[in-house]
């Protein structure tokens, strides 16, 4: 069956991350479904295409929570390597000066020729 409204509700199975994520990277769970469209074995594929997901709430959790729109076939929850990224920090600061000029003017008496 495929395109649910709503979509199903999953609470899938998360075994712990493989390790130590390539630099750069790091391991993010997703929700995966395996595409049995195709009838020729080797060609069907696990597939984040109609399947959503809430990020777990913490790095030891045990479940993550699924929603797929098409149903039918298998779905498991998996760790994907994600690109980090750049990150640039900008601090703009303003600074204020006031400046007081005073002028003074004093009378020099004129000297008589």
């Amino acid at each position: 069956h495929s395109n649910w409204d709503p979509p199903i509700a999953l609470t899938l199975p998360l075994n712990a991350a493989p390790g130590i994520p390539p630099e750069g990277y790091s391991y993010e769970p997703v929700c995966v479904r395996l595409d049995e469209t195709s009838t020729d074995l080797p060609k069907q594929e696990w597939t984040t295409d109609s399947m959503t997901w809430l990020l777990p709430t913490s790095y030891d959790a045990t479940t993550v929570e699924c929603f797929a729109a098409t149903g039918g076939g298998s779905y498991a929850a998996i760790y994907i390597p994600v690109k980090l990224e750049a990150t640039f920090t900008s601090t703009t600061g303003t600074t204020t000066r006031t400046y007081m000029t005073t002028e003074t003017s004093t009378s020099i008496p004129a000297i008589p020729a």
